[in-house]
């Protein structure tokens, strides 16, 4: 009776870590395999995002045209496995040394926008408009948040940041093809940068989901081989 009542009890523990792997696992693989991540246009969906009155949206895109940005497309990152999918307008300045995007929320409002500059020898200048993230300042790298900041003063800050990049012998890599922006994209996630900064997110969730999966199978192997003979 206290076998089966421990076997019930281990069975229900099991279907909620599945629970718990489904839906940690694709940050699992992005943790360990940066370039999983899928980065791709969709042209089908652009279209969507000015298919009703948003105004908020097209107010934004304008701003960015004003400061000499252009749009590229619609892109959408794929999280690996079965992870979400992130959609954002992308645009560049190739002038301006600079990509920007607006990121959208699922219903393809803006949510936030950011400024990204890869360089050569995995140099990156990266401005985004709000002050959640892990910002760095080194030779190679400047990451820093602005948060609240109009278009205008997200450009600002990241052009004056490009430029002491450059003024230090840094390339720029920013193009104006879409391939260079998805290259640019997976360029970002396989960053030392960004790697750490997964590595610091989720780390201790991983951790605590192996642990849990540890334990898990330690009762397991205590419920078959000890309790029989309770």
């Amino acid at each position: 009776m206290l076998r089966m009542l421990a076997l019930v009890s281990l069975a229900v523990l099991g279907l909620a870590l599945l629970v718990v792997t489904f839906r940690i696992l694709p940050m699992v693989v992005l943790f360990a395999w940066p370039a999983r991540v899928r980065v791709s246009f969709e042209d089908d969906w652009l279209p969507k995002a000015f298919d009703r009155e948003n105004s908020a949206l097209v107010g934004l895109l304008e701003d960015f045209k004003t400061l000499g940005f252009s749009l590229i497309g619609l892109k959408v990152e794929r999280m690996p496995l079965w992870g979400p999918s992130f959609r954002e307008l992308a645009l560049v300045s190739e002038p301006g040394k600079a990509y920007a995007s607006i990121v959208l929320h699922p219903d393809l409002s803006a949510a936030s926008k950011y400024c990204f500059t890869p360089f050569d020898q995995d140099g990156m200048v990266f401005t985004r408009d709000f002050g959640v993230a892990e910002e760095a300042e080194s030779e190679r790298l400047s990451v820093k948040n602005v948060p609240g900041a109009t278009p205008a003063e997200l450009v600002s800050s990241h052009i004056q940041r490009v430029e002491m990049l450059c003024e230090r012998g840094l390339t720029s890599l920013v193009g104006d093809s879409r391939e260079a922006r998805l290259e640019a994209t997976q360029a970002f996630y396989s960053s030392a940068y960004a790697k750490r900064t997964h590595r610091r997110v989720w780390w201790p969730r991983i951790r605590r989901w192996l642990l849990t999966w540890g334990v898990f199978f330690l009762l397991v192997a205590f419920a078959f081989l000890y309790l029989p003979s309770l």
